[in-house]
C-alpha cells in the first residue's frame, strides 16, 4: 500500500464545537494490502458527536470510478476491551467497492460535535489557527494538518 496523501482538518465553530475531517488517498500496491485496506471505519460517541459522514471512491486500473454506496455503511457498538466499562461508543464501517491491486482509493471522514466535550475553556488555554504541511524524511507522501478557530469561540 502506498499512501499518496493524508489530510487532517480541525475546525472549532463559534460555539466551541469541533469538526474534524480526515482525507486519505492511497494506491493498493500488492495482494497483502487488500484485506487490511478493503474497508474504512470510524468510531464516534453519540453523546457528543453526530454519526460520522463517510465518502469514498475507488478508481480502478482501467480508470473506472466506483463510489461507496451509503447503504453499505454499517453502524454497530464499538468493541470494548474491559467488560466492567460501559460506553456508548459506536463504529461505522463500510467495504470499499472494487478494491484491487493497482487501484487508487480516496476516502473522507467528517466527525462533528453535537455537544461540547469540554464544557468550559480555561482563560490560559490557547487555541490557534495553523495550516501545516508535514513531510516525513524518506516518506513518499504528504500529510497536511489544518487547525481553525474563530476568536469568538474563545470566551476569556
Amino acid at each position: 500500500m502506498l499512501i499518496l496523501l493524508e489530510q487532517h482538518q480541525i475546525a472549532i465553530d463559534e460555539g466551541g464545537r469541533i469538526t474534524s475531517k480526515v482525507r486519505k488517498v492511497f494506491r493498493v500496491a500488492n495482494e497483502d494490502a487488500l484485506e487490511e485496506w478493503a474497508s474504512v471505519e470510524q468510531e464516534f460517541q453519540p453523546w457528543h458527536e453526530s454519526k460520522p459522514e463517510l465518502r469514498a471512491r475507488v478508481i480502478g486500473t482501467d480508470g473506472t470510478v466506483h463510489w461507496l454506496e451509503p447503504k453499505t455503511i454499517a453502524d454497530s457498538p464499538a468493541e470494548e476491551f474491559d467488560q466492567s466499562i460501559f460506553s456508548d461508543r459506536r463504529v461505522i464501517r463500510a467495504p470499499l467497492p472494487a478494491v484491487a491491486v493497482g487501484a487508487v482509493v480516496e476516502y473522507e471522514i467528517t466527525v462533528r460535535e453535537s455537544a461540547l466535550f469540554w464544557t468550559q475553556a480555561k482563560p490560559d488555554e490557547s487555541l490557534f489557527m495553523m495550516p501545516c504541511l508535514f513531510r516525513d524524511s524518506g516518506s513518499p507522501y504528504r500529510r497536511r494538518r489544518t487547525f481553525r478557530c474563530r476568536l469568538s469561540a474563545i470566551d476569556p
